[in-house]
């Protein structure tokens, strides 16, 4: 059933203050995959596109049929002004206009990982854009020319925290393979809340290479690049000898299997594994360069209590048969893997930096409340799950993917605001490829091994981030600065009661 006019005006408005929009069809609830098309010749929107690939329902406005296109003018100087003052703040900005969650522009500036000062704001809605003085960026994040040093930026507190969410055993596996008992049996003791649908050449084997040596096996993988084919040639051991074990290399020649004398399987083998393991050095790209996976889209698995998961979500996933269907079209000889990511207990990093107690905004017993409030308040594990998907996102910036693909963090999404509510400094997100012997790649990042991804979760203009080491200290004031009193007292601060202490440790309050 199409969405009726209310309803698409609905999605229309939650787009533009949220970023993104969810069905409003009746146990939908999938987010939909919108589309801005820039109108030519000015900073807005042309069209606004929307679609649910669950229902199929879509729908199309143009700019000149925007509900506040008669309202669209030219800010004041002092919404400006007051643009500004937020910018300064960090917090989330809105349109004094027409409301429009607002898209910040950063510099890149060495010291600011990963981003630079913001230089200036846009709303696409109504098309204004507020450039910054360069000065006033400058200023906020001036960087010294000393390669020891970097932006005098001080911290808020002396002890800033980040959470780490690390996934060190990916599994790779496709989509025909996700109901064998072995693959299902490791989904019941990882559960996997993230995925990534990937992309690669397809690899093969030459079945009219495979020859036999003394306890070895000799033959071709066949790299389907769209310029044609690639031949790498390997050697491997086999301790069997092939007339008592065969060895069956059938059409599409993507796998070998071994038989006992029976016929039965005893072990079965892909070709890009195999290659992964004959290559050799890891750091001879030569080989290791055509088992590189694109990431063309993340998405995540939880439902409201954690009981959905990767594997449920991909057997009726609209973007993965849309790929599907993409690919078969126009590029047949590639092939999609789906990586699997489930993430070990959430890490909790610390840094304390005496040097700053004279400038830090909070500093004394406060900080110590912050500290203890931190480590005694976890994020809860949805919300962990949410930012470390929009994290990968906004890192990959994948193809296929639209929310979180160029605003996060932002403090206005809900997902994640547990994070802001803790005020903590930032989220990090890791995964461990190299075990695999992969890189993961897109159009905006180059291949890598293992992906770190660290995320400031507020401007670098006004608080320094936990992962900018070297640093300048700003001056010690003329009188020490008064320490911020925290929303969380001291004494109010959950402490044990020695039952954990090692044998002769004493607790101390």
């Amino acid at each position: 059933m199409p969405w009726t006019p209310e309803q698409q005006v609905a999605i229309f408005d939650h787009f533009w203050l949220h970023r993104y929009s969810e069905c409003p069809t009746d146990k939908c609830e999938e987010t939909l995959r919108t589309t801005i098309v820039p109108a030519q010749g000015s900073n807005g929107y042309g069209t606004f596109k929307a679609e649910c690939r669950k229902c199929g329902c879509g729908m199309s406005i143009s700019r000149k049929d925007d509900p506040k296109a008669a309202a669209f003018r030219e800010w004041t100087a002092e919404e400006r002004l007051a643009v500004e003052e937020t910018v300064r703040k960090g917090g989330p900005i809105y349109c004094p206009v027409d409301g429009t969650l607002i898209e910040r522009r950063y510099d890149s500036l060495p010291g600011t990982f990963p981003r630079g000062p913001v230089t200036e704001v846009l709303c696409e809605r109504c098309a204004q854009v507020y450039v910054r003085p360069r000065g006033t960026a400058a200023e906020q994040a001036a960087v010294d020319s000393s390669v020891d040093e970097g932006p005098a930026v001080r911290r808020k507190y002396i002890s800033e925290s980040a959470v780490n969410m690390l996934c060190s055993r990916p599994v790779l596996i496709q989509r025909h393979k996700m109901d064998d008992a072995k693959f299902l049996k490791i989904a019941d003791e990882m559960p996997f809340h993230i995925y990534m649908i990937c992309r690669r050449p397809r690899i093969t084997f030459d079945p009219a290479s495979i020859t036999y040596g003394d306890k070895s096996i000799s033959a071709q993988f066949i790299v389907h690049e769209r310029t044609g084919p690639i031949y790498v040639p390997f050697t491997t051991g086999m301790d069997v000898e092939p007339e008592k074990r065969p060895i069956k290399c059938e059409y599409p020649y993507n796998e070998v299997r071994i038989l006992d004398e029976k016929g039965d399987l005893i072990i079965g083998c892909h070709a890009s594994y195999l290659l992964s393991q004959t290559a050799g050095d890891l750091h001879d790209y030569s080989q290791m360069k055509h088992l590189d996976l694109e990431v063309l889209y993340v998405g995540q698995a939880y439902g409201k209590e954690g009981e959905r998961t990767a594997p449920n979500r991909l057997k009726n996933h609209e973007t993965l048969l849309a790929i599907y269907a993409e690919l078969a079209a126009n590029a047949p000889e590639d092939e999609i893997w789906l990586a699997m990511l489930s993430f070990e207990p959430p890490i909790t990093l610390m840094s304390l930096d005496g040097r700053q107690q004279h400038t830090a905004e909070v500093t004394g017993d406060a900080d110590l409340a912050h500290l203890f409030n931190v480590l005694d308040t976890p994020v809860a594990e949805r919300q962990r799950v949410c930012f470390a998907e929009a994290a990968l996102i906004r890192h990959f910036q994948p193809k296929y993917n639209d929310k979180f693909k160029y605003n996060f963090p932002n403090p206005a999404h809900e997902t994640y605001s547990q994070c802001y509510d803790l005020d903590l400094n930032a989220v990090a997100v890791e995964l461990h490829f190299e075990e695999l012997r992969l890189r993961l790649y897109s159009p905006t990042i180059p291949p890598q091994y293992n992906i770190l991804v660290e995320f400031p979760l507020h401007s670098p203009e006004l608080r320094q981030s936990i992962f900018d080491f070297a640093v300048k200290i700003p001056a010690k004031p003329a009188e020490p600065v008064k320490p911020k009193v925290a929303d969380v007292k001291f004494e109010d601060v959950t402490q044990g009661d020695g039952k954990d202490l090692a044998k002769g440790e004493k607790v101390t309050k």
